[in-house]
């Protein structure tokens, strides 16, 4: 906790010190301080200008939901719309909108855009998962009784390596030729 007061305290000095906003962002958050991880994130979006991406404006989306106690404002509703609009794909902006569609009562709208994207997500797409484990919920209540979600995506094939006979074969070598190897 000293350290971030230190952290505040050097950024209310140095405000345009992007990599300090985004320390600062990351460890309110980390404290649970989600309306200042907020406004630190915003700061970044501004200090980034047109280069801020769409996973900056998904982050500061989900940082303002989660200030407000899961309720999706006007406010993160027009920066998930950009984060969307950066990147359709966006796979932290597609959770949270599914959520505000839900919390309207568009339900159908929730269904289509989480449908969409777990059809389409890499296997260690971190909130494919989220979406799956409600997928079927939803679907019910959008009226699409015979939805079937897609088979979870394998991951991709590891990269070669060595072979238990090579391994063994090793056992064999000096050090020097290990280190070789």
């Amino acid at each position: 906790l000293a350290l971030v007061e230190q952290l505040r305290a050097t950024m209310r000095l140095r405000p345009d010190d992007l990599q300090g906003q985004e320390l600062l962002m990351r460890n309110e958050a980390a404290l649970g301080r989600f309306a200042d991880a907020a406004a630190a994130q915003a700061r970044v979006i501004a200090l980034r200008g047109p280069a801020a991406t769409a996973e900056d404006h998904a982050i500061h989306a989900e940082l303002m939901i989660h200030a407000a106690g899961g309720i999706v404002s006007p406010e993160a509703e027009r920066a998930l719309t950009e984060a969307l609009r950066r990147n359709p794909a966006n796979g932290r902006a597609l959770f949270n909108a599914g959520i505000m569609l839900m919390q309207i009562d568009r339900y159908d709208q929730a269904f289509e855009l989480w449908r969409r994207h777990i059809a389409t997500a890499a296997h260690d797409d971190p909130y494919a998962p989220a979406m799956r484990s409600r997928i079927m919920d939803i679907a019910e209540r959008a009226g699409a009784l015979r939805y079937t979600p897609p088979p979870v995506p394998a991951p991709a094939a590891a990269l070669p390596g060595p072979t238990a006979a090579e391994i063994e074969g090793a056992e064999a070598l000096s050090p020097g030729e290990r280190r070789e190897m």
